[in-house]
């Protein structure tokens, strides 16, 4: 795995006045737009934090359909990419952001405090079913 190596830095700065502010968020910005041009130079990920185009998508779909699952405070659902372009939209109504948090928090916790491998395994194992149940079975 390619390791990146990444020359711009920027840290906590005390500042003293408004000007100082705005001159460290600019810096900061500045700092934040060459690290993600950079990583972008490298293979694979020209589109990192972007919408990948659809026409990638359409081509990736040729070796199975493509899931996006997008949750929603207002509506959360997974779309469905066929090689031949046709979108099926599926509604996730269990899929609320408070769900999804709560079972991210939850891998989290199981993988950072690595509790006895048959609690691990019997949490890990929920987890996957309740994820199942709310974003892939209704596909």
């Amino acid at each position: 795995m390619e390791k990146f190596n990444f020359s711009h830095k920027a840290g906590p700065k005390r500042v003293a006045n408004g000007e100082d502010v705005i001159a460290s968020y600019q810096g900061l910005s500045d700092s934040w737009d060459r690290t993600i041009e950079e990583i972008r130079t490298r293979e694979g990920f020209s589109f990192f934090l972007q919408a990948t185009p659809f026409a990638n998508l359409q081509m990736a779909a040729t070796m199975g359909p493509i899931i996006i699952v997008n949750i929603n405070q207002y509506r959360s659902d997974a779309i469905i990419v066929q090689a031949t372009g046709e979108l099926m939209p599926v509604p996730l109504p269990a899929a609320t952001p408070s769900t999804v948090a709560t079972l991210a928090q939850t891998l989290i916790d199981t993988t950072t405090n690595r509790p006895e491998e048959a609690e691990s395994d019997r949490i890990l194992g929920g987890l996957l079913e309740e994820v199942w149940g709310i974003i892939f079975e209704p596909c």
